[in-house]
């Protein structure tokens, strides 16, 4: 059974697409400059803002101490 990736959409605070994108390698590194894997050019996005990880068939979320945080939806993700 082939693995299925992970389709990613990044929104800005208004509610525009400013990437979609699937996702097949990982961890990934979302952020505003180099060395992110992803680079999406928005004042909001830190440097080094999130990043995706896969656990078996699972995946995991974490905000890299962005100064305006991540959101999964309209939910603010926390990590632990």
């Amino acid at each position: 059974m082939k693995t299925k990736g992970l389709r990613i959409e990044i929104k800005n605070k208004e509610g525009a697409v400013l990437l979609k994108r699937e996702l097949n390698q990982f961890p990934i590194i979302i952020g505003r400059k180099a060395p992110a894997d992803i680079v999406v050019e928005n004042v909001f996005i830190s440097n080094s803002h999130c990043r995706i990880s896969r656990i078996g068939d699972k995946f995991l979320f974490e905000d890299l101490n962005s100064t305006n945080g991540s959101f999964v939806g309209r939910r603010k993700i926390e990590n632990f």
